[in-house]
């Protein structure tokens, strides 16, 4: 997505205040996990648990969050801010979030998600084969990934597989 800082979102250097950096993030996380598991959230359910009533449904609670900033953006200035699926563990989903201008990196975070039905969590390499995006390519990512996740989540490393 395009935006830009507004005044709100200033703080006293006239530049994005730090806060608001995870409002962006929440939008372009939710954008990229509705868009790409649709199919899960509306229509999944684990025969291993009783069906879901009418009022009940899946959730995935976010589990923490982290930005690293890297250079400031600045007031009206147009940047764009990218999410993508990072990889998974058997409990987490991670999504990185990336703020540019051009071609700088100038900020970026990584969050984590888990997925439950009810109270059992649901795996995600579960959840992208039910999308069928399970792909060969999205397990070499992963695989690439696994040292970064399953360690103490390196950000100055995970940035530069994704350059």
């Amino acid at each position: 997505m395009v935006t830009f800082t507004s005044l709100l979102e200033m703080d006293f250097n006239m530049h994005k205040s730090n806060s608001t950096y995870f409002t962006d993030m929440d939008i372009s996380r939710t954008d990229l996990l509705t868009k790409n598991l649709y199919k899960f959230y509306r229509n999944y359910e684990d025969p291993s648990l009783p069906k879901l009533k009418w009022y009940q449904f899946i959730y995935s609670p976010l589990g923490s969050v982290g930005v690293t900033f890297k250079r400031e953006l600045i007031a009206y200035r147009p940047y764009t801010v990218e999410s993508r699926i990072l990889g998974w563990t058997s409990k987490w989903l991670f999504v990185i979030t990336v703020f540019k201008t051009g071609k700088t990196i100038n900020a970026y975070g990584i969050a984590k998600y888990v997925f439950k039905q009810q109270r059992k969590t649901i795996p995600p390499e579960q959840i992208i084969a039910f999308e069928g995006l399970l792909t060969e390519e999205a397990k070499k990512q992963n695989e690439l990934t696994q040292k970064y996740l399953s360690d103490s989540l390196e950000l100055e490393d995970i940035i530069k597989l994704v350059g």
